[in-house]
């Protein structure tokens, strides 16, 4: 995995929180790359064998100038992020922020339209939705100089909570009007890019469920349903990982790097995770009994 950085608009300081592991280990490594891109890994399926690496790299990108577009996923977040959207761009204009507002109509248009505006001339290319949703743009934006505002109306919105950016409306846009561009680490897992957490075991196929639909509930009480579910079925994987922290071998129930502190909508799996600080955190948690899964989700 690779540690990259990207310019965010950013105001609030991100709250301190807890979580319970079994081990978590911080991992800083020096390598430089200049192409950067982000997109957020699926859910990894077992595998009896895996080799995880990490490393550190860092792109540097400019300030902004003026032109800002609004990327919307008008189904994120059970509609309410297409409402959003057009609430922000007019709290925006008024605010002497004229934005011109796109929806998305699929999976991968958000990345075509970022691109575009890119191509376009936008200085600040801002995603309303989830952590999907800006996976989507991030690809489009790494390395250009553009920077990314963050509208957190999805799902989880794991980002927007790792970085303090407040989940209301009103204050959410008031974030972007007096924010400054700050650059945020983003982790590359083989060869796709992740802003939260990549990790693979049980809570992958758990969020898997979920991001496939196959939850009917969102949020930390879907995460909670589908936890329960699966944990009839689930078998841990033998896995070796390897790292500065040096070499780990056997049976897992979950390993979670993360670069920001939670994710399934505030579940808090590496509580000191910085996505400002270069560094990647790691949680293994070897396999334990049903009951006690049960007993420390939330």
């Amino acid at each position: 995995m690779v540690c990259h950085r990207l310019a965010l608009l950013y105001l609030s300081p991100p709250s301190c929180l807890q979580a319970l592991s079994h081990v978590c280990v911080r991992a800083d490594m020096p390598s430089i790359d200049r192409a950067c891109q982000l997109l957020l890994p699926p859910p990894v399926r077992h595998r009896r064998f895996l080799v995880l690496q990490i490393r550190k790299e860092i792109v540097k990108v400019s300030a902004p100038n003026s032109k800002w577009v609004l990327i919307a996923n008008p189904a994120a977040g059970g509609g309410g992020a297409g409402r959003a959207a057009r609430a922000a761009t007019s709290a925006l204009s008024r605010a002497g922020r004229p934005v011109e507002l796109l929806f998305s109509r699929e999976r991968g248009h958000g990345t075509a339209l970022a691109r575009q505006a890119v191509i376009e001339g936008a200085a600040v290319v801002v995603a309303c939705g989830g952590d999907g949703t800006i996976a989507e743009m991030l690809p489009a934006l790494s390395a250009t100089g553009v920077s990314l505002g963050v509208l957190p109306f999805g799902t989880a919105n794991d980002f927007a909570r790792g970085l303090g950016i407040p989940l209301r409306l009103d204050r959410a846009v008031a974030n972007l009007v007096k924010g400054r561009p700050k650059a945020v680490d983003l982790g590359w897992a083989g060869d796709r890019l992740f802003c939260t957490v990549a990790a693979f075991g049980f809570d992958a196929e758990v969020s898997q469920a979920m991001n496939e639909g196959r939850v009917p509930i969102s949020g930390t009480s879907g995460y909670v349903y589908a936890s329960l579910r699966h944990l009839s079925v689930f078998q841990p994987p033998t896995v070796r990982l390897t790292g500065e922290f040096g070499q780990i071998e056997g049976p897992v129930l979950l390993v979670a790097t993360g670069n920001t502190r939670s994710y399934g909508g505030g579940m808090k799996i590496v509580p000191a995770a910085d996505p400002f600080d270069g560094k990647l955190d790691i949680c293994i948690v070897s396999p334990v009994s049903r009951w006690t899964v049960m007993a420390v989700l939330p």
